[in-house]
């Protein structure tokens, strides 16, 4: 078994048993955080703008990653997708910093991202492919998936937006009898 599969087959289990543990916490002091799975588009109404940004260039840099993981590399295709991928990144990056009223650890990751976001794109330039390749990877997994992960947990915007809401479509508990 190669080495890269063997470090996602230990990573993964970590990382899910992290997200549990976290998930599991947060329920314990706010029970009612879960009503259900679902995608409740009220919570992005009720998202400051900064936040907006952040979550619709989330979604694209996830989408267009995604993409560019399938198709062919090295065609001018791949640049201007690649060229996007980048931009969308330093715009979610940003939009992260500037929507949050306190400087605290995901606000620090995203600073974190822009720095290597431009280091990926250095290593293109200087045609270093294996470098690119394992940075824009280790960008996709780690910062969108892995730290987006870890900001759908209760309390969260992106919690919200996938199991709370704003409490609008989900059944109301019944009323206890006199």
């Amino acid at each position: 078994m190669a080495k890269r599969e063997t470090n996602w087959l230990v990573s993964a289990p970590i990382v899910a048993a992290a997200y549990g543990f976290v998930v599991w916490d947060r329920l314990k002091t706010d029970p009612a955080a879960f009503q259900g799975f679902g995608f409740h588009p009220e919570a992005i109404e009720q998202m400051p703008a900064g936040l907006r940004w952040h979550l619709l260039g989330a979604v694209a840099a996830i989408l267009l990653g995604a993409l560019q993981m399938v198709r062919r590399k090295g065609g001018a295709a791949h640049r201007v997708l690649g060229a996007v991928w980048a931009v969308l990144m330093i715009v979610m990056s940003l939009a992260a910093m500037i929507g949050s009223p306190t400087v605290g650890v995901l606000q620090i990751l995203a600073v974190v991202v822009i720095l290597l976001t431009a280091r990926a794109v250095w290593l293109a330039h200087r045609h270093d492919v294996v470098g690119h390749k394992h940075q824009m990877q280790m960008l996709f997994f780690a910062a969108l998936l892995g730290v987006g992960l870890f900001t759908a947990v209760p309390g969260r915007a992106t919690w919200k937006l996938f199991f709370s809401g704003s409490g609008a479509g989900v059944a109301a508990p019944a009323a206890a009898a006199p």
